[in-house]
């Protein structure tokens, strides 16, 4: 792989949330997380303590933080980037996650 990372979600038709429409869309989990990049994995396996009590797993809390740092996104391209992968995540939620997991990744890199 190219260092890009690939997302399968899952889509279950019985659990489904309401848009600020009124509409409903279905609910997506993801299936499968793949990814080439070393210090996110590394990460992963030596902290997954970090991660309890989060909806989504840790390599899609990792790679959501990683875009908005690495390159310059805005919090709703983030956004609109884990969407088109079937993740469906707000732009507030990958801000709460920058904020917090942001600083630990950055503490564990410079270590």
């Amino acid at each position: 792989m190219d260092g890009s990372f690939l997302l399968l979600a899952t889509t279950f038709p019985n659990m489904a949330h309401r848009d600020a429409a009124g509409g409903s869309r279905p609910h997506h989990q993801v299936a499968e997380v793949s990814t080439n990049i070393g210090y996110l994995s590394a990460m992963m396996t030596t902290s997954k303590s970090i991660y309890r009590g989060y909806r989504f797993p840790a390599e899609v809390i990792q790679q959501a933080v990683w875009l908005y740092f690495r390159f310059p996104l805005s919090l709703r391209m983030v956004e609109d980037l884990l969407a088109a992968r079937g993740i469906i995540v707000s732009h507030e939620t990958v801000r709460c996650w920058a904020e917090k997991f942001g600083r630990i990744y950055a503490s564990k890199i410079r270590r």
